[in-house]
């Protein structure tokens, strides 16, 4: 199990960086453009559409599908998942034809800024990208079988393929035409569903063409997966308000405001969540055995740890939002506007990393108690403080108020979890975190004075990318060297646990 874990892990943070990448070649070529905020509204409205469905579904699909075989045999749980399929294909079609019939009106509300041929390529980028939501369908119930049959590596590898896709559209679009850009979408979703199912049909699987609406089953399903679709499609109108607003502040904002915040991803996947899924079974181990005082402690060491590592990255990027953005993105068709929107942007996405992280690893532990109603709620409050602030903040900041909305919401969100479950389990001993995350925030801000004054020096010797770069690593050695000397007692006790659950537990 734990070597599952960290290979997942592994491959987890790669692809985070290979999506990134992505990111970077759509700058690279087209800025933050018309095109490119076209083209990321034409590829958010199938997500929009059927995605928030998909995922409340295939979380509900796994612990039913296995029910199933071991009451009734594996032959009688394949004839559920193909029957679940066959429906949801058949949702699919309606949402498809739907989709095309009212495509300019899906653009205004994704974005209403648009005008003129802007809204034309809007509405015609987005009849092509509808195409993606059959692949999205299909990709998704393949994952959970493969899953439920106890391969992980396929589904967690299938981002490569399609952002390989996705990369050599972009690269591509800049020669043949920007046309190609949502076609390769469609195709990136395309080479997922073959990617997965020779994996799925070599162990076997076989699909019943069959549709039984009656099937108890599906009902089941659908009523376990209405409170995360509910979560999900609430976390969704974010997405709706953000760029409905972006498209009209500024000509490129959808695309500064997505630049922004995969950066902010990245760092949230590759550390928060990272620590999240070690933790995670930790969590329900001692939720299960009803070890309260386990639980607890848990919860404090996997904030600690995660806020280890958030903090002085979040410091980092606060102080150095422009020359990360520039080093990053800062070439071909990304301008000096493009720079100062998206820095903009970065610098308030930035104080929600560790609102973000928090939340996340207080969800868990509610799922853990087997309470996913409480997150899906605080979700939904999050989600109208957001808005509201959105309505309230962009008037006076442009987009960089969407970007400090996002953050605030967050930090609401989190509280309201730290509240519940504080009431739910008792005290969280958070006041013992105290001294820790003060020592953890004045080492990160030492770290990043001298990384600011580092890089502010070698510039006059060095180039600009290279310097960014040496100035980091010399501030991730001094960081490193403070919290050694500070001597945490709590961290050590972190960096115990992780190493002897990674590395001595029995697989």
């Amino acid at each position: 199990m734990k070597k599952t874990v960290m290979m997942l892990m592994i491959i987890t943070i790669t692809s985070k960086f290979f999506g990134f990448f992505r990111e970077v070649s759509l700058s690279y070529f087209y800025g933050a453009s018309e095109v490119s905020d076209v083209y990321l509204v034409a590829t958010t409205i199938p997500g929009l559409l059927m995605g928030f469905v998909m995922v409340g579904i295939s979380a509900g699909f796994i612990p039913i599908y296995s029910e199933i075989k071991n009451k009734q045999g594996e032959k009688k749980a394949e004839r559920f998942s193909s029957n679940l399929l066959n429906i949801l294909l058949l949702g699919t079609l309606v949402v498809f034809v739907l989709g095309e019939l009212f495509a300019g009106l899906l653009v205004r509300l994704v974005a209403s800024g648009f005008e003129g041929e802007t809204f034309t390529l809007a509405v015609v980028f987005t009849r092509i990208a509808l195409a993606g939501i059959f692949f999205t369908t299909l990709a998704e119930i393949l994952k959970s079988l493969l899953e439920v049959k106890g391969d992980f590596k396929t589904p967690a590898m299938k981002a490569f393929p399609m952002n390989l896709i996705l990369i050599v559209s972009i690269v591509l679009s800049a020669y043949l035409g920007s046309y190609v850009l949502v076609v390769g979408f469609v195709l990136s979703g395309t080479i997922q569903v073959l990617y997965m199912l020779p994996k799925l049909t070599a162990m076997g699987y076989h699909h019943y063409f069959r549709m039984d609406f009656k099937d108890e089953h599906i009902r089941k399903i659908m009523v376990m997966a209405l409170p995360l679709i509910i979560g999900v499609s609430a976390g969704q109108i974010n997405v709706l308000v953000d760029r409905n607003l972006a498209s009209r502040i500024a000509v490129g904002g959808i695309s500064a405001l997505s630049y922004a915040h995969r950066l902010q991803l990245m760092v949230h996947g590759v550390f928060g969540a990272s620590i999240v899924t070690v933790m995670y079974p930790m969590l329900s181990k001692f939720a299960a055995e009803k070890d309260l005082t386990g639980f607890k402690k848990n919860i404090g060491l996997s904030v600690l740890g995660t806020n280890l590592l958030i903090i002085p990255s979040m410091v980092g990027m606060l102080l150095l939002a422009t020359p990360i953005v520039t080093m990053i993105f800062g070439r071909g068709a990304f301008d000096a506007g493009a720079k100062a929107l998206t820095s903009g942007a970065l610098f308030y996405y930035a104080l929600g990393i560790v609102p973000f992280s928090l939340r996340d690893i207080l969800s868990k532990a509610l799922f853990s108690l087997k309470d996913s109603r409480t997150p899906m709620i605080i979700g939904v409050i999050g989600v109208i403080i957001n808005v509201i602030l959105n309505l309230t903040l962009s008037p006076f900041m442009g987009i960089n108020g969407l970007a400090l909305a996002t953050s605030l919401a967050g930090m609401s969100s989190a509280l309201l979890l730290i509240h519940h479950l504080r009431k739910r389990v008792g005290g969280l001993a958070l006041k013992s975190l105290v001294v820790p995350h003060l020592k953890i925030l004045l080492a990160s801000l030492v770290m990043g004075v001298s990384v600011r004054y580092f890089f502010m020096f070698l510039l006059g010797v060095m180039d600009y990318g290279f310097a960014l770069v040496t100035a980091i690593v010399f501030g991730a050695g001094v960081y490193l060297i403070l919290i050694y000397s500070m001597k945490i007692q709590e961290v050590d006790v972190f960096i115990k646990q992780i190493k002897e659950m990674i590395f001595k537990a029995p697989v």
